[in-house]
């Protein structure tokens, strides 16, 4: 992969030990003095890392990186390094959108060991986009179904509606009576057909183990993040650390991706419709211990749903988009996710407030 750096630091002998250390361990390096020069070496170089101080002639740091956070692209790992050495500067740091911080004087070994990670995520975050760029043809060729089973939902709700009805109207043991029991029986298994189609009800290969959901949860931060873009940020608050769960991780991992896509589309259509006041959204996820289960938590400040939509949102090729934006398949395999996990599945949610959703998987004695 590329390994191209950019490091903004008004030192200029801080600059050049950059310089010496990083081209030794094999990145190509671009040294910028102030925030401005770093915005310009930035849009002309597109460096794969940034190294950003925080103190700078110009502007702050939090502001450069704000800067670059706000432009449209793929994620780039950005690393404060800073003399600063308090709680406050970190987490307005990584508030502002850097994803590591390091206290001055800094050791190569340990940058360079911090690159590493963030590297590996970096690769991780491409084979997430390559398999989300998949699904997505996927879902393409699923288009039609989809749309033809939202279609089925509603002529089987009318011709067992009608059927109830006329089941009313009817004498009792006549035959027009049992023929409707025939129509209303043939309906109540097309559905049972097409919720087994929807929930993906064949041979799903679930490989489960054993997993800390606190560091599965760290290691993902950065492809979840680079899901949203503003006027939307994504926060995390991570409790309880060393909770263990028996899942498929790949499983889990598509599940928060559709369940952030959802999140943030909310949020981009609830910024939309309001010209006037364009303002920024946040979406949480909350990792914390409820009784014997962990607790996931994605909230959201989007536009919400309406009581209805809560109800059916779990129903197969269901969907509050349009065709061009969604086709009801997302919340099929949360609900699938569940199925297979012994999971629970709570949602809470208010026109104009927001949606509330809570993802609830076993605890389990740790691996032996």
């Amino acid at each position: 992969m590329d390994k191209k750096i950019l490091v903004v630091d008004d030192d200029s002998s801080q600059l050049r030990l950059y310089q010496y250390c990083l081209t030794q361990a094999g990145y190509e390096v671009i040294c910028a003095l102030d925030g401005m020069q770093g915005l310009q070496y930035w849009q002309a170089h597109q460096p794969s890392f940034v190294i950003m101080d925080i103190e700078l002639p110009d502007m702050t740091g939090y502001e450069v990186v704000a800067n670059i956070r706000s432009q449209q692209g793929a994620w780039v790992p950005i690393i404060f390094a800073t003399s600063f050495d308090d709680e406050l500067h970190r987490q307005q740091a990584l508030t502002s959108g850097g994803d590591d911080y390091i206290v001055k004087p800094i050791s190569v070994d340990k940058l360079l060991h911090r690159l590493g990670l963030l590297e590996e995520i970096l690769e991780k975050n491409t084979a997430l986009k390559l398999h989300t760029e998949h699904l997505a043809r996927l879902q393409e060729n699923l288009a039609l179904i989809a749309s033809q089973g939202h279609e089925f939902n509603n002529l089987l709700a009318s011709i067992q509606g009608l059927s109830e009805v006329n089941l009313q109207l009817l004498e009792e043991g006549s035959t027009p009576y049992k023929n409707q029991q025939q129509i209303l029986l043939a309906g109540d298994r097309a559905q049972m057909l097409i919720e087994r189609l929807g929930y993906g009800q064949t041979n799903i290969d679930v490989k489960k183990d054993y997993l800390n959901i606190s560091d599965f949860l760290q290691e993902i931060h950065a492809l979840l993040s680079a899901l949203v873009k503003p006027p939307v940020r994504l926060a995390f608050q991570i409790e309880n650390i060393g909770l263990q769960i028996f899942v498929d991780r790949d499983y889990l991992l598509q599940v928060l991706v559709n369940l952030i896509r959802n999140a943030y589309h909310a949020c981009r259509s609830c910024n939309l419709g309001c010209d006037s006041q364009k303002r920024e959204y946040r979406i949480q996820v909350v990792l914390a211990k409820c009784d014997d289960h962990a607790l996931i938590q994605v909230i959201d400040q989007g536009c919400g749903m309406s009581a209805t939509s809560v109800q059916n949102m779990l129903r197969p090729f269901y969907t509050t988009k349009n065709h061009t934006q969604g086709m009801g398949l997302g919340m099929m395999l949360v609900q699938s996710f569940v199925e297979h996990h012994q999971a629970r599945l709570q949602v809470q949610s208010e026109l104009s407030q927001g949606t509330h959703i809570n993802l609830l998987i076993p605890l389990i004695e740790m691996a032996p």
